[in-house]
């Protein structure tokens, strides 16, 4: 028999510490079954241009957190979006 929680695919989930920055913004990766070479947070103004990609490391961990400096960009509101995924955090730059 199968457990309830292994019959439902978990959902990759972002979240941006702090959400207002004037540097850098830790962001913790959930909800993953691992990731891949490749894989990346892509960090998107407003108008939608993706201005910096970070890669992720290779790991089986179902949490992960990633350093992501904004501190080169202007002032203003940018979605930190984990490629080929729905999930997105936001974040002030100030």
């Amino acid at each position: 028999m199968t457990a309830f929680n292994d019959s439902i695919p978990s959902r990759p989930a972002l979240q941006a510490v702090p959400s207002i920055t004037t540097g850098s913004v830790t962001v913790v990766i959930s909800g993953i079954q691992r990731l891949q070479s490749g894989d990346a947070i892509d960090v998107v103004d407003v108008m939608g241009r993706t201005l910096i990609t970070v890669p992720l490391p290779y790991t089986r961990a179902t949490v992960q957190t990633q350093l992501v400096d904004i501190s080169g960009l202007p002032a203003g509101y940018y979605q930190l979006r984990l490629a080929g995924t729905s999930a997105a955090a936001g974040v002030i730059r100030r």
